[in-house]
Formats: C-alpha cells, structure tokens, sequence
C-alpha cells in the first residue's frame, strides 16, 4: 500500500506545484493545441497517417530528450544558485526552481499520457470520433508543451545570468 501512497503523493506534488487544474484548463498552450486541432484535424483524416501513428512515431523519442533534458535541469547552476531559488516562498507557494521542476515534469506526464491514449488508440481501433481528434490534440499539446518546457529552461537561464552578473558586480565592487 506504500507504493500507491507514494505514487498520489508525487503526482500531488506536481499537480500543486504545476499550479493545478487551473494552470492546465487556462494554459495558453491547451487553447493553441485545440485551435490548431480543430482546425486541422479534418484535414489530416484524409491522408493515411492515422493520429495514433503519429504520436508513437513522435512522442518517444522526445520523451528521451525530455528525459536526458531533465537530468542537466536538476544540475543547472552552482550551489549559490541553487541555495537562492529553492526553497519555498515566503507564503507557501512553490520556488522558482520547483516552478521550473513542475513545468517539465507536466511535460513528460503529457507526453505519457499522450503515449498510453495512443497504445490504446491502436489496439480499439479509435481512427474517427472525438476519441481520435481527443488524440491529436494531446499530440499537439505535448508538442506545445516541449515550447513551455523549453521556455522554463530559458527563464532559468535568466535568472542564472542575472544572478552571475551581479556576484561579478559584487567582486568588481571589493
């Protein structure tokens, strides 16, 4: 039973730190992703890629970037770095580092998702429907979401540069 605690207890992490159901129903990157599949949808149901082929012809080798990614993120910066995003806010919210944790831990968790509705897709044959346009709307979510990825990576590195420039101002000072 340990192991199913640990399991809501992580996937209740990220969804707290991710910013829950809101941050996903009002993400910019949810609208685009069903704009766009709206839109081209019904045209992609005319040629033979099916929207499950996609999706397993895509997602799992971005997955394993996401993943590799993943591993220089939790190793990015120096220790003076580290020390000044983690750690939680005065009232209580997540740190930037664990902000930035949460979004590409969204990331892999659609691209998952978007994976396993594939699997299933192909083996129930769902090749129309909203069942099949449910489908590719994850695609282009999880396409979305390696851009949302990548841009908490640029904030980071922001933050990084900001916080380099002025330690040297500090050094130039003494």
């Amino acid at each position: 039973m340990s192991q199913y605690k640990d399991v809501f207890r992580s996937f209740k992490l990220y969804f707290s730190v991710y910013g829950g159901a809101a941050s996903i129903l009002y993400s910019p990157y949810l609208h685009a992703s069903i704009i766009i599949s709206v839109i081209v949808y019904p045209v992609s149901r005319k040629s033979d890629a099916l929207w499950f082929d996609l999706v397993t012809s895509i997602l799992p080798n971005l997955l394993g970037f996401t993943l590799g990614g993943y591993a220089i993120l939790l190793a990015f910066g120096n220790e003076g770095f580290r020390d000044l995003i983690t750690g939680k806010e005065k009232d209580g919210s997540a740190s930037p580092f664990m902000k930035v944790n949460g979004a590409f831990i969204h990331f892999i968790v659609v691209q998952a998702v978007s994976i396993l509705y594939a699997v299933i897709g192909k083996v129930a044959e769902i090749t129309k429907g909203i069942g099949a346009w449910l489908g590719f709307v994850l695609l282009i979510y999880s396409l979305f979401t390696a851009v949302a990825a990548g841009l908490a990576i640029l904030n980071l590195a922001d933050w990084f540069d900001d916080y380099t420039g002025r330690n040297r101002e500090r050094q130039k000072k003494q």
